[in-house]
């Protein structure tokens, strides 16, 4: 996935369960947006792992 990472513009998630979102945050632009229609029982993702290059 690391090949197609800030790729997209949107992205929705409809999983209903627990998973992790570093790997589908890691495919938006910057700015992009990460739209969740079914909230899991927790949401977790690490800040370290989005790209910050703000040039």
């Amino acid at each position: 996935m690391m090949g197609l990472s800030n790729l997209l513009d949107l992205s929705v998630d409809t999983a209903s369960g627990d998973h992790p979102f570093d790997p589908y945050m890691l495919l938006l632009k910057n700015a992009g947006f990460y739209v969740l229609a079914r909230l899991p029982t927790e949401v977790k993702f690490s800040p370290a792992s989005q790209n910050l290059d703000i040039s």
